[in-house]
């Protein structure tokens, strides 16, 4: 190796400074200002060696710290290649064997400095002869770093020259130098941890609120380990059990190297010395933490893992289900000194929320179970077991108001048998009720799953039929209603009855009335029915033809034909950042002056109509695609389309065609299902979405919370993208608790890994809580209204990104932010760590807000500053702190209403500080 020439006139050499007070180390230039520089422990090491590494005659260095081995592991090292010090087989011991007889075992146990006779005569040194005299080194000394606590580290010096260190450099001087250093390093290392403490609360804080809303098994194990891996503290989580061949491992794993940690498996039975941390801690339900990962003996069999994902700390804690061992919390970080007292309890405490959000789960399965059960019981018939009369009236008001939003016909009737009670009186009771079953089951059959029948009482049955657009399609279905009715009925002692009905129709929005009216109207049909059975052609009759009135024909279907279609665009926004990301394509017809929207065209539409309608859309979108990429070359377009026009089977052709020589990729579509239709055959809906992922284009289903968007729904269909409906937050200014049912779709919409957009977004204020409550994507009037494609390209060529902080610009966003604090305090109110964090962290703190819209002296001010003082009490009165958090959010539900009331209220506190303040004292 190349040597560094001598300076005669060396710094360090004992007895150039023999004769002075001054230590020799104090004369090495730069030490003074990097002991007080702030710098991380690995920066302050660093520099260090490279200054040590100017000392003519010092031709290597490096410092080391000990594993859970007791092998020495370097941490920075300078002029030797780390393979001779950091594989396994090579590294220091310094407790036992032939590896740690030379100065560094020895330095350890004495905290003096040692030095090394000529490699060539020092036994000690013998396993690492070949590669010292390959590196030119002859000599070393081991100086032991002190801190307070005794020592931590060892500094290693090497030197070609046989007696440089004997020569120069005293075992006094390295050994004070040592204490110095020690002192140095330990001082940072105790800032560090007191930065990592912060990051633990985080972390914590991070794990609660996760887990605050546990929608199912999968959502809880794979969202902790999402948002763990993406913590300051751990690089990758990972959930790992035993599989049905006895074989350990990680199904479930995010972050940096997750490939390599689901690579990690081993039988349960297979025993050996080197198990997986994850195995241990399984067999002995404790706790299993490690630094420095890849130096471990123990481990060997997976270093390669370790160091290509850069692991140096982990953990495997176990979790409890129930009380029975569940799974293991497997969690990484990169840095090598973070397993501590505060990290063991930290991890510990993860893994008792995951159980404990599991055993919610498990809890919340069973009392949904139980409810749906008495639900069943509560609104079914016994005897056919169709939905009672209960069901329907409260399905009714729900199929009305989700056909008005969608601008379909709905069809109210009701049928009556007409020769029911001489089948009773005849056969008997037992009788009857096999009529009624048989009955019921064909009904049910004859209809789709998008409609509903009822057994209101007796042989009088109800039905709500869906997208009735054509008197003709109402024609049919009922023709082959009667044909079901017809069929003979075989009676328990073998004989054949055979029931005639009587059936009356009432059209929504034709018929515009509430539900009880409609409900008259349909009963007048019906009674019109019975009354003409003997002259009758056909056994049913509409109200429209009772009163001489009839549905609207043809005129919009001219028009659409006519191509006096026009397309406006919504923009949908990013929430945290202000960015659109997409555009939503809506319909307009052009009747003369008028411009009509789609609920006013879409019920005379029949299904041929909507995939005209759904084709010239498209293809208006895609164009307005086109025109707007130099400004915005990502953005995604949406285009509606319902269940029936989908398995109608022409939408991918119609996609394909579109697409075809325009330049826009397929993944930059986003295909919308409508919630005014449900499929009539899911196993066709689901091929048909199938060809339209293979194409590369996203699904969406609008209106989640309403009607047929469940989650199982969502879930069968496997959709990309959520829409939550604007009922959400249609009343949140006088009714602000809705955001918490909000808050809920959002955690469920993202433990599901789907893209969750809110509509009806019609304030800032409402913007403002979407953004605390940490809402993916926005839609509404308060971001922009639909406008044709000149106004948009203007719209989108202003910069409307912005960064926001975490604090509320409203009372809503104040209520928001309170929600989050109220849902961490629920779940870990013993935990004295999440209490400070809550009390003083500005993410869910109000003290800011209420102080700076000189809201402190107003009764909601008092209320939390009541709330506030609670937290601060030595032993914590966790009925008291319950009671004053629904006491502020009492407070701010009245401010938020009272700034509701106000005709002049402007949309954000800032806006309008003074009237807000007169608002908010005027509240008792």
């Amino acid at each position: 190796m190349t040597r560094k020439p001598r300076d005669p006139v060396a710094i360090i050499p004992g007895t150039a400074l023999a004769g002075t007070s001054e230590l020799p180390w104090r004369s090495l230039p730069g030490l003074d200002q990097l002991l007080v520089a702030p710098l991380d422990p690995i920066g302050f090491m660093e520099i260090l060696l490279d200054m040590l590494m100017t000392i003519p005659g010092i031709d290597a260095a490096w410092i080391g710290h000990p594993n859970d081995d007791g092998r020495l592991v370097p941490e920075v090292v300078r002029g030797l290649h780390s393979g001779v010090i950091s594989d396994p087989a090579q590294m220091i011991d310094l407790y036992d064997g032939p590896r740690s007889l030379g100065p560094a075992g020895r330095a350890w146990h004495s905290g003096r400095a040692e030095l090394s006779a000529d490699v060539v005569a020092d036994g000690g040194l013998a396993p690492w002869r070949q590669d010292w005299l390959r590196l030119g080194l002859r000599v070393g000394a081991s100086i032991p770093l002190t801190g307070v606590k005794g020592v931590h580290r060892l500094l290693n010096l090497y030197s070609g020259e046989p007696e440089f260190f004997l020569l120069n450099w005293p075992v006094a001087v390295l050994t004070e130098f040592g204490r110095v250093i020690g002192t140095a390093i330990e001082n940072r290392l105790n800032q560090r941890a007191l930065l990592r403490a912060n990051r633990l609360l985080d972390t914590l804080l991070v794990g609660v609120e996760t887990l605050l809303d546990p929608a199912s098994e999968a959502s809880v194990l794979r969202d902790i380990c999402k948002r763990l891996s993406e913590t300051d503290l751990f690089s990758c989580a990972a959930i790992g059990q035993v599989d049905q061949d006895g074989v350990f491992g990680y199904a479930i794993a995010h972050g940096k190297a997750a490939e390599d940690v689901r690579g990690l498996r081993q039988p349960l039975d297979q025993h050996e010395s080197q198990q997986l941390l994850g195995v241990l801690a399984w067999k002995t339900g404790v706790l299993q933490t490690v630094d420095d990962y890849a130096s471990l003996a123990r481990l060997q069999q997976w270093r390669e893992f370790a160091l290509r994902g850069g692991w140096q700390s982990a953990a495997a804690a176990p979790i409890r289900r129930a009380g029975a061992l569940f799974a293991v919390l497997f969690l990484v970080s990169e840095d090598n000194a973070v397993i501590d007292g505060d990290t063991r309890r930290l991890i510990s405490q993860l893994a008792n929320n995951i159980g404990r959000a599991l055993d919610e789960v498990d809890l919340k399965a069973a009392l949904r179970a139980e409810r749906e059960q008495q639900s069943v019981i509560a609104r079914h018939d016994k005897l056919t077991n169709l939905p009672n009369r209960r069901a329907f009236e409260e399905t009714l008001p729900v199929s009305l108001a989700h056909a008005g939003r969608h601008g379909m016909v709905l069809g109210l009737g009701m049928l009556d048998l007409d020769n029911f009670k001489p089948i009773n009186d005849r056969y008997g009771h037992a009788a009857g009720d096999t009529v009624l079953r048989t009955l019921a089951r064909r009904l049910r059959g004859a209809l789709r799953d998008v409609d509903f029948v009822a057994r209101l009482g007796g042989d009088e049955f109800a039905l709500i039929i869906e997208d009735l657009n054509s008197i003709e399609r109402l024609g049919g279905f009922c023709d082959r209603l009667a044909a079901i009715v017809r069929q003979p009925i075989e009676l328990d002692h073998g004989e054949l009855v055979v029931v005639e009905a009587s059936l009356g129709f009432t059209f929504y929005p034709t018929d515009p009335e509430p539900p009880e009216m409609l409900i008259r109207h349909a009963d007048i049909a019906l009674y019109a029915s019975k009354a003409a059975k003997t002259t009758r052609t056909r056994f049913w009759m509409t109200y429209q033809e009772f009163i001489g009135a009839a549905p609207a024909q043809s005129h919009y279907r001219a028009l659409l034909q006519s191509q006096s279609v026009e397309v406006h665009f919504q923009p949908i926004i990013t929430v945290s950042t202000g960015a659109v990301t997409a555009i939503e394509a809506l319909a307009r017809l052009r009747d003369g002056e008028q411009l009509l929207a789609p609920a006013a065209f879409l019920p005379d539409l029949n299904a041929e109509d909507r995939e005209i309608l759904f084709d010239t859309v498209l293809r208006q979108g895609i164009a307005a695609l086109r025109h707007l990429a130099p400004i915005a070359p990502e953005l995604l377009l949406s285009v509606n389309v319902d269940a029936e026009v989908l398995t109608r089977g022409a939408v991918l052709p119609m996609i394909e065609a579109a697409l075809a020589g325009s330049g826009i990729a397929p993944g930059r579509l986003i295909i919308e299902l409508l919630e005014s239709h449900e499929f009539s055959d899911h196993g066709v809906a689901q091929e048909r979405l199938d060809g339209l992922r293979r194409l590369g284009i996203a699904i969406a289903i609008d209106d989640l919370g309403i009607e047929f968007s469940t989650v199982q729904r969502v879930q069968k269909l496997k959709v990309d993208h959520l829409k939550l409906d604007r009922a959400f937050l249609a009343n949140v200014m006088s009714n602000p608790n809705n955001l918490v049912s909000l808050a809920s779709n959002i955690t469920m919409a993202a433990s599901l890994g789907l893209s969750l957009c809110i509509e009806g977004v019609e304030t800032t204020d409402m913007l403002d809580a979407l953004r605390i409550l940490r809402a993916p994507l926005a839609q509404g009037f308060a971001i922009a209204r639909p406008m044709p494609l000149a106004p948009l390209t203007q719209f989108l060529a202003r910069d409307v990104t912005h960064k926001v902080g975490d604090q509320p610009r409203s009372l809503l966003g104040a209520y928001a932010t309170h929600i989050r604090w109220v849902r961490v305090f629920l779940f870990a109110p013993d935990e004295p760590a999440v209490w400070h964090h809550l009390r003083r962290a500005s993410t869910l703190s109000l003290t800011k807000f209420l102080h700076r819209n000189g809201l402190d002296q107003t009764p909601l001010g008092e209320a939390y500053a009541a709330l506030m003082a609670l937290t601060d009490q030595p032993e914590l009165d966790i009925t008291a702190v319950a009671t004053a958090s629904d006491l502020v959010r009492t407070r701010l539900c009245e401010a938020i209403m009272a700034q509701g009331s106000s005709a002049a209220a402007p949309p954000t506190l800032q806006s309008d500080r003074a009237r807000q303040r007169s608002v908010a004292r005027g509240l008792v």
